[in-house]
């Protein structure tokens, strides 16, 4: 007898065409068949993860608005010290799952937190006299060690950056194990967004929303939750 159910497979109708023989067949067949080729234990979703609210941007009192920034003073260092943590992740996912969102927090764990993009939207003033923008990552030091700088992007247009600036990552950041290494580090330093602008001085003041999309990856603990899993990607 041919079998059309596949590993992940995505269309609700051929998914009932898929279990309808199974359930029929009892559940013991059910878990050997998920078992044997219903193997995804993983499910991913798309979040949008809060990080400052009407972020001030700090303008030096010597800086002139209209004026093109200065060489040395194109580069910074902006401490970043509330990253969130898997506790906080949890309940954006549960928020997100809604009633399925405990039972998903009690039988997965986070497996990987990769960030798409970063987004900056101006809630005073602008980003219009800005022609280029550059983030770097720097981890907070872990045991007194220097750990490796991530790039979060760059955006760059010589009629100005307007009033939202989006970064995507030229290569994947997972967040995991920096949020774990920040809760594990004993040290007193927050990690650094390391900044390079050029263009004009804005005119302040300037401030804007902060936000990342990750995509969060959850890995189930058990066949039942491979279970639910598989079938939670059907349905949502």
């Amino acid at each position: 007898m041919r079998n059309s159910c596949l590993p992940g497979v995505m269309q609700l109708r051929g998914a009932m065409r898929c279990v309808a023989p199974l359930w029929r067949a009892g559940l013991p067949f059910l878990l050997l068949a998920c078992l044997a080729g219903c193997n995804n234990n993983q499910y991913s979703m798309d979040v949008t993860v809060p990080m400052y609210k009407d972020y001030g941007v700090r303008i030096p009192d010597f800086f002139t608005p209209g004026t093109p920034i200065p060489d040395k003073y194109s580069k910074m260092d902006v401490p970043v010290c509330s990253i969130p943590d898997e506790a906080a992740m949890w309940v954006m996912i549960k928020g997100k799952l809604g009633g399925l969102g405990d039972f998903v927090a009690k039988s997965y764990t986070i497996d990987k937190l990769e960030l798409l993009e970063s987004r900056m939207t101006a809630t005073a003033g602008s980003f219009e006299t800005l022609t280029f923008v550059k983030l770097d990552f720097k981890p907070a030091p872990v045991n007194g060690a220097a750990q490796p700088m991530f790039e979060l992007g760059m955006a760059s247009s010589d009629q100005g950056l307007g009033t939202e600036i989006v970064l995507a990552p030229p290569l994947p950041v997972d967040l995991v194990q920096i949020m774990r290494d920040r809760q594990a580090n004993a040290s007193d330093e927050c990690p650094l967004v390391a900044a390079e602008v050029h263009g004009m001085v804005p005119t302040p003041p300037v401030a804007a929303d902060v936000t990342l999309r990750v995509r969060v990856t959850v890995t189930a603990k058990g066949v039942f939750a491979s279970i639910a899993a598989w079938v939670l990607q059907l349905f949502l």
